[in-house]
């Protein structure tokens, strides 16, 4: 998938960009080709990193801010970063699963019976560190938890305009969520490219469990790989016993 979709990219770029996204996870910074020479992640000059930088730049996958600063990344080169995970990552999958499972397991143990949805939202809020929901059509309901996550991850939410947009959507959450139509188990929506809340560092994960709609809204530096085997796992719970 990776291949199709990145065909523009050559091996070395895929490399670069997977070192600019770490190095970006790890400080939040605009990245420099001095601190990739620095911390020797290629075995060439700094000239043709700066050069693969400027490639990269054109074809849309960073972005610079200012004259004299290094660059970011933009929401298409989180998402070759995501899809690149996912497909590089199947033995660590199988580990997280096995985990998520058995946390799960050991939740569902201990549900109340008048409270199960909503402590199941709280749940998936907590473990993702992000902004959990779940709209349940047969009650007509939407359970959402969470909110202190975004203002805690995500800075730029402390400006009134992005906080105004994001207090929008979750006012309206629960008439999108009646009208999504989703074409995968998972949808991820990253930044700008998210219909529904073009705020640049949100990211939106969706998925469809019989006729409940769930997910998460967190920054774009989340952790997808995590992530997406949890809500995977959680679908097939509320699939299975809710």
């Amino acid at each position: 998938m990776v291949e199709e979709l990145f065909s523009d990219l050559t091996e070395r770029e895929k490399n670069l960009l997977k070192a600019i996204l770490k190095e970006y996870y790890k400080t939040g910074d605009a990245v420099s080709s001095l601190s990739l020479d620095r911390k020797g992640y290629f075995e060439v000059s700094s000239a043709t990193i700066r050069n693969d930088l400027a490639s990269l730049t054109e074809k849309g996958y960073l972005k610079k801010i200012h004259s004299f600063s290094g660059r970011l990344p933009t929401d298409k080169s989180f998402r070759f970063y995501v899809l690149s995970q996912l497909e590089e990552g199947n033995k660590n999958l199988q580990k997280i699963k096995e985990r998520i499972e058995k946390k799960i397991d050991d939740f569902t143990s201990d549900f109340s019976r008048g409270d199960r949805e909503k402590e199941l939202v709280e749940f998936i809020s907590n473990e993702c560190q992000s902004y959990g929901f779940c709209y349940f059509f047969d009650k007509n309901e939407i359970i959402q938890k969470g909110f202190k996550y975004l203002i805690k991850e995500i800075p730029e939410l402390k400006e009134e305009r992005e906080l105004k947009k994001l207090g929008e959507l979750i006012d309206n959450l629960s008439e999108f969520l009646q009208e999504i139509q989703l074409e995968n188990e998972i949808e991820i929506y990253i930044g700008e490219e998210n219909p529904f809340l073009k705020i640049e560092s949100i990211a939106m994960m969706l998925a469809q469990a019989k006729d409940n709609v769930l997910g998460i809204i967190g920054p774009k530096k989340m952790p997808y790989e995590r992530n997406i085997v949890f809500i995977k796992a959680i679908r097939n719970f509320i699939i299975n016993e809710i």
